[in-house]
């Protein structure tokens, strides 16, 4: 399961997130852990952010730390490279199956949001940049450090492009 194999970052808070993406059939796994107890146990959606389906490689791209302590996972190779980013407290973490409802997904193939990464902004919040969306339309979102942003990206919740290759 190559639990641990993208990492271990760091929070503000002085907790810690762990980065195991080839986790289950490349499933991938996002598990946090308190940085005076630890965390201890299998990896499972019961403790983690994990995927549904082989190769989603939930935190493929990596963990970025707010300022606020709090955590954003970039998953952009997930449900077949449709990409998802997911907000995470510093505080308690997140767990479940990535979807629509705790993250911000595309609706086609290779729409890789998060493929650029994600900036942070020094009040705490978050953009996430996905060049590739809607056929290289692309799309930046902004999202709230303190509970993120979730949904399929859209123009409502998106500045967007027009045109193929906009991005």
């Amino acid at each position: 399961d190559s639990v641990g194999n993208n990492g271990i970052t760091t929070l503000a808070n002085g907790n810690y997130v762990v980065d195991s993406a080839l986790w289950n059939g490349n499933r991938g796994a996002v598990t946090w852990g308190s940085g005076t107890s630890g965390v201890s146990g299998t990896v499972s959606s019961a403790n983690s952010l994990v995927g549904s389906n082989a190769n989603d490689s939930v935190g493929n791209r990596g963990i970025t730390t707010l300022a606020n302590g709090n955590y954003v996972v970039d998953s952009a190779n997930w449900n077949g490279n449709i990409g998802a980013v997911t907000w995470g407290s510093g505080t308690s973490g997140v767990s479940g199956v990535v979807s629509s409802a705790n993250s911000l997904v595309g609706s086609n193939a290779n729409d890789d949001v998060g493929n650029r990464g994600i900036t942070t902004l020094a009040n705490g919040n978050y953009v996430v940049d996905s060049a590739r969306w809607n056929g290289n339309m692309g799309a930046v979102t902004w999202g709230s450090g303190t509970s993120g942003v979730s949904g399929t990206v859209s123009s409502a919740n998106s500045l967007v492009g027009s045109t193929a290759n906009d991005s």
